[in-house]
């Protein structure tokens, strides 16, 4: 019986944020009178940076 990666398990677990993250931000954008201008709101750019990876 072979187990399973964890390093595999942890990439698939942030891309799979990384995805909501980028779902989350299509949702909020139209709708946040901030963030259709510039610069992003803060839930906005939080969103961004999971997103984009930089949410460490």
């Amino acid at each position: 019986m072979t187990r399973p990666d964890p390093i595999a398990a942890a990439i698939t677990l942030m891309e799979a944020g990384r995805r909501e993250a980028y779902n989350a931000l299509i949702r909020h954008t139209p709708t946040c009178g901030a963030c259709n201008q510039q610069p992003l709101c803060d839930e906005g750019r939080r969103l961004w940076n999971v997103w984009k990876g930089r949410d460490q």
